[in-house]
């Protein structure tokens, strides 16, 4: 596929303020590269040229503690991109609806678009994909109904990244695979003049070791394109994002990043979590496992029913399960503890390796997010629905 260019005249944007073009204010331009599938590891082992070539020329901070929040390309490109949560989120005994709800078959509001804060800000912008549905609109999705950009380095940002890690093969079977999967690379390099630039410098460097989310991956870009050039980068301290119309999950990681945030508070589901926990292998015989394991597989036949795809989509049985874990959460609000379970497990006729959470309170199974993950590709298995949500689960009928 051949990329082009077009030049167009560009309209001025309505309610531009006058800060915006002050040619006083330093206005640095952003660069994001996307790579899809990459851990921060495997970036360290398989471009270990690429980022020596960033650190001696671009001096980058190499952030080892992004989590992604969610499975797949899409929920967590909404979440750098857009700044919304896209999947549904269980909390102890709440229960958080998706701020997108069927993302997939409505157009997006182009609103909260990182490109749109960019573009109220004076900037001329691009975006480019290596697929002609792009993102948003794979593989049959409305994405956005109008164009939210105008196109698609010493003087940039650049977010060299992934959306997750290795999502499936032999190495996500195992315990250092899910750390992959859920850890994300970023690399960030800083425009040239503000390389010395003492405070932004120390505040990245600390916050290269602190957990961070693609929830943040948006404040940041939100505050590079808005809050940081109304100083003139003069002051990067802590702010209070809530103040600025922002969840309380998120925050800038251009300023300090406070070391005690959890999972919980930045909504990320606990089956992502990067955070160490009491977790404990134990036996796939368990009576306990075999029940999570058939609750989980009814979970994946509730998801066909509920996309109206059981006349299409095969009925999936339990094979065997692969691994499972345990452990013992305290409740947020320290009344009860629960116990979840980590279960990885086989279903016919498929032969989909699945991966999901439940909790188990009041002897009672539930599951805190709205999917599980799917450890093997599917290949063409799917090839009769176009449903993005629906094809890592569906085995169609005419291959039984």
């Amino acid at each position: 596929m051949h990329t082009q260019i077009i030049p167009q005249k560009l309209t001025p944007v309505p309610g531009l303020s006058s800060d915006a073009i002050q040619l006083s204010l330093y206005r640095p331009s952003v660069m994001i590269i996307v790579i899809d599938s990459a851990s921060s590891s495997s970036f360290l082992r398989s471009m270990p040229r690429t980022l020596q070539v960033l650190t001696d020329l671009y001096g980058v901070t190499v952030f080892r503690g992004l989590n992604k929040v969610a499975d797949n390309s899409a929920p967590n490109a909404h979440a750098f991109l857009n700044g919304v949560r896209s999947d549904k989120l269980m909390i102890d005994d709440y229960v958080l609806k998706p701020e997108v709800p069927d993302w997939c078959h409505r157009y997006l509001n182009a609103s909260k678009f990182i490109g749109t804060q960019f573009v109220k800000a004076g900037y001329v912008t691009m975006m480019a994909d290596d697929g002609p549905k792009a993102i948003f609109g794979w593989p049959n999705c409305y994405g956005f109904k109008q164009k939210p950009i105008h196109h698609y380095l010493s003087n940039s940002f650049v977010f060299f990244m992934a959306d997750h890690g290795p999502r499936w093969g032999d190495i996500r079977e195992g315990y250092v695979g899910r750390l992959e999967d859920n850890n994300p690379m970023l690399v960030v390099a800083v425009p040239e003049p503000l390389r010395k630039n003492k405070q932004l410098k120390a505040n990245m460097n600390m916050n290269a070791n602190r957990l961070v989310s693609q929830y943040d991956v948006y404040t940041t870009l939100f505050d590079i394109s808005t809050v940081a050039a109304q100083s003139n980068w003069t002051d990067l301290s802590a702010i209070d994002w809530t103040s600025k119309g922002f969840h309380k999950r998120q925050t800038s990681f251009l300023r300090p990043v406070d070391l005690t945030r959890s999972c919980r508070l930045m909504q990320i589901p606990e089956l992502y979590c990067l955070c160490e926990s009491d977790e404990k292998y134990i036996s796939t015989d368990d009576p306990t496992v075999l029940s999570a394991a058939q609750y989980l597989t009814n979970q994946l036949m509730k998801q066909i029913d509920e996309s109206g795809a059981r006349t299409i989509c095969a009925d999936l049985s339990l094979v065997n399960i692969v691994m499972a874990t345990t452990n013992i959460v305290r409740s947020f609000n320290g009344e009860q503890n629960r116990v979840e379970y980590v279960v990885m497990f086989m279903v016919a006729p498929s032969k989909g390796i699945f991966q999901g959470l439940v909790e188990l309170v009041n002897g009672q199974f539930r599951m805190p997010s709205s999917r599980l993950s799917r450890i093997n590709a599917y290949g063409t298995d799917s090839h009769c629905t176009q449903d993005a949500l629906i094809m890592p689960v569906c085995y169609c009928r005419d291959l039984v």
